[in-house]
C-alpha cells in the first residue's frame, strides 16, 4: 500500500512530479531571470551555463529526505517568487523546475534537451534530469550535498549518499 501512495498518489498529486513533464511557468520571477542574464553572460556553452546553473540551485537550496517530512508543504507550492526566494530547504521536484527554467531561459537549451527522471531513496520517489550535451548526462541537484558530482545521480545503492548518513563524508565510488 505504502509504494501505491509514494510512487503513483504522489506523481498525480504533487505539482511538477508527475507522468510527464509540465509547461514551463509564463511568468518569472525578475529576480530568476536577472540570474539567468548574468549566468549567461559568464557562460557562453552549453556546459558552462549547465554547470553553472548547477552550482547556484544546488548551493542555494538544501535536500533532504528526512526535511521533506518537516516542509512538506513545498511539496506542493506553485508559486515560483516563493520558491526562487527561499534560501534553504526545497524538494528535488521544486529544484529541477528552477533549474530547468534557467536552462530554458537562457536560450542554450530546448525543453526537447531536458529529460525528468525518477528514482526511488530510502522508500521515497526522488526526481532527477537529464541534460543533453554531447551525450544524455545525469542531474542531480538535490543530492549535491551528498557527494553526488554533476554529471552523476543518486540511487538506493549510492554508497555517497549512505556514506554522508551515516558517517558525515561523501565519497562517490
Amino acid at each position: 500500500m505504502y509504494l501505491i501512495v509514494v510512487f503513483l498518489f504522489s506523481r498525480l498529486f504533487v505539482p511538477h512530479l508527475g507522468f510527464r513533464k509540465e509547461p514551463l511557468p509564463k511568468k518569472i520571477p525578475k529576480g530568476l531571470l536577472s540570474t539567468i542574464s548574468s549566468l549567461k553572460r559568464k557562460n557562453s556553452t552549453k556546459l558552462s551555463f549547465a554547470k553553472a546553473a548547477y552550482d547556484l540551485i544546488s548551493t542555494k537550496y538544501e535536500g533532504s529526505h528526512v526535511l521533506t517530512f518537516f516542509h512538506f508543504n513545498l511539496l506542493f507550492s506553485r508559486d515560483l517568487n516563493f520558491l526562487w526566494n527561499l534560501k534553504s530547504y526545497l524538494p528535488c521536484h521544486q529544484q529541477n523546475l528552477l533549474y530547468r527554467i534557467m536552462l530554458v531561459k537562457s536560450g542554450l537549451f530546448s525543453e526537447d534537451d531536458i529529460r525528468i527522471r525518477h528514482t526511488a531513496i530510502y522508500g521515497m520517489i526522488h526526481q532527477y534530469v537529464q541534460i543533453r550535451l554531447n551525450k544524455w548526462t545525469d542531474v542531480d541537484l538535490w543530492a549535491r550535498q551528498c557527494g553526488i558530482p554533476f554529471g552523476s545521480r543518486a540511487n538506493f545503492f549510492t554508497i555517497a549518499f549512505i556514506e554522508k548518513h551515516l558517517y558525515g563524508r561523501a565519497k562517490v565510488i
